[in-house]
């Protein structure tokens, strides 16, 4: 479980990416992807926006974490 939290962080980490791509990149079915992505939001803030999503290039609703500040 810990590795698919930090591999679907890494994923939308200042890339917006809509739920299906992460699904598809991540080989898990999509309940468990918003799953993981709402326990994410416990720990950081998760961006939900109509944006271009990096992986298949349409504007759909997308999900995106800011890189932390250094």
């Amino acid at each position: 479980m810990v590795e698919r939290v930090a591999l679907i962080t890494a994923l939308i980490l200042d890339r917006p990416m809509c739920v299906e791509c992460v699904t598809t990149r991540v080989e898990m079915p999509v309940d468990e992807t918003i799953a993981i992505i709402e326990l994410i939001e416990g720990a950081v803030t998760v961006h939900r926006e109509i944006r271009r999503c990096v992986a298949c290039g349409n504007d759909r609703p997308t999900v995106f974490v800011d890189q932390p500040a250094l």
